[in-house]
């Protein structure tokens, strides 16, 4: 199990990223990369969707798990946040819709 003090004990890998499993939450990992940036991750769904949640140690693991639970509850009743876009992507359709 993924714990404060075992997230501070891990070593970035030598190259590319490793990914750590935490048991009590389904999909959440820590990322760690051979930079030495540890992030929280969730993969969920049929297609393996990764979702980062955000940078250890700004985010604790506590709120990691919260924020993967939300995620994951939001998945089961179907009520998915749309996608964010570009601010240029935005002005485009904005743009379109008015022609």
């Amino acid at each position: 199990m993924l714990t404060d003090a075992t997230i501070r004990k891990l070593e970035a890998p030598a190259t590319g990223q490793k990914l750590y499993r935490d048991p009590s939450v389904q999909g959440l990992s820590i990322r760690c990369s051979q930079g030495g940036t540890k992030s929280f991750v969730l993969r969920r769904g049929k297609e393996r969707q990764l979702i980062t949640i955000g940078q250890w140690p700004n985010l604790t693991l506590q709120v990691a798990r919260l924020e993967a639970r939300r995620l994951n509850a939001e998945a089961t009743l179907g009520k998915l946040r749309p996608q964010s876009i570009s601010y240029n992507d935005a002005l485009s359709r904005f743009l379109d819709d008015k022609a």
